[in-house]
């Protein structure tokens, strides 16, 4: 002070955090027809409280408050196509830490398919045909999602609509 008097030293411990929390997304990801999707994950269960922030690339699409078990979840709709999730979280010491991606395709275009061997041209199966045995082919062109190895399913009707038999093909 101003008389020359020496103040007594003072010490605190203090604890500096440099560590990132580690954030994960548990849901799987893939192919789906639906837009609208629950996305779960976990953060350090020290982290309880925080706000996960869902991104699509660098677009926020949803939040979710970390439970007090690390686990998280957030309803987010998802644009059609390809989209890759990450996670993003802050601590309370400003210390950000980012998941792996975890990629979701959304697809809701139905594939076409035609049948491109009609039966002698006239689309009708006489009895001296189906003895013989009928091949049919036909062509199956992707929607908004690939169709190598998917089932199609090709339905025999007769001339009421009835159906007479039903058979499956890998396209």
């Amino acid at each position: 002070d101003a008389a020359g008097n020496p103040a007594a030293p003072a010490t605190q411990a203090i604890t500096v955090d440099e560590t990132a929390p580690t954030v994960a997304i548990t849901s799987p990801g893939g192919l789906t027809n639906q837009a609208s999707q629950t996305i779960t994950g976990t953060v350090d269960i020290a982290d309880a409280g925080s706000t996960v922030t869902i991104l699509d690339g660098t677009t926020p699409i949803g939040t979710a408050i970390v439970q007090g078990n690390g686990s998280w979840s957030s309803n987010v709709t998802l644009g059609g196509g390809t989209n890759s999730l990450t996670a993003q979280v802050t601590d309370l010491a400003g210390n950000t830490a980012t998941s792996s991606a975890v990629v979701y395709t959304v697809a809701t275009t139905a594939p076409t398919i035609a049948i491109t061997s009609p039966v002698a041209g006239d689309n009708i199966i006489n009895k001296g045909e189906a003895a013989a045995g009928i091949t049919i082919s036909g062509t199956a062109t992707a929607g908004s999602a690939a169709v190598n190895g998917q089932t199609a399913t090709i339905t025999i009707v007769d001339g009421a609509n009835v159906v007479k038999d039903t058979y499956t093909a890998t396209v």
